[in-house]
């Protein structure tokens, strides 16, 4: 018998003796090794989810988030004058909507780019057109009411949840 298959009989022969215990400690010091490194995955993962968050927040707070449109709506102006000097008048506005209504939204869409993260922005082109039925305002504004038809409004209601409010009015809808 050579040396190498004495080597090999007697390294096949203590690998035989060993116990199913030092078998299963071996495995079981491996496992818990591989675990290192899957930790350090799992904690990079975790950076680039926060840090992604993090970016649509911030390019979000630069193009404006959700928004709701409402109108085009006319706003009269009224005064109901006092029925006695010892009373004051009253003062309103009455609010027409139109009698058809349409409005068509043209969007595009591009991409944002902070570091290796992109974001979607789109951008909305709104156009409304209307048409008033202005036969019944008299009848149906208050009782007693003088409409100011001078200083009548179109508003047109823009809400950006993640800024303040505003209304877009335009004066005289009448002269134009």
């Amino acid at each position: 018998m050579n040396d190498a298959s004495m080597l090999q009989s007697s390294f096949q022969s203590r690998f035989k003796a060993r116990s199913m215990g030092v078998k299963l400690l071996i495995v079981c010091a491996l496992a818990l090794v591989m675990t290192i490194p899957a930790l350090f995955v799992d904690g990079l993962v975790d950076d680039r989810t926060h840090r992604a968050s993090d970016v649509v927040k911030e390019i979000s707070s630069h193009v404006g988030g959700q928004q709701t449109f409402l109108g085009p709506t006319l706003a009269i102006p009224y005064e109901i004058p006092a029925p006695s000097s010892e009373l004051n008048a009253k003062h309103g506005t009455y609010l027409v909507s139109p009698a058809q209504a349409s409005a068509i939204v043209k969007t595009r869409a591009e991409e944002k780019r902070r570091s290796l993260f992109k974001v979607p922005v789109f951008q909305a082109d709104l156009n409304f057109e209307a048409a008033f039925d202005l036969n019944g305002v008299p009848a149906a504004a208050p009782q007693g009411a003088v409409l100011d038809w001078s200083h009548a409004e179109f508003i047109i209601t823009v809400d950006d949840f993640s800024k303040k409010s505003e209304a877009l009015r335009r004066k005289n809808p009448t002269t134009g």
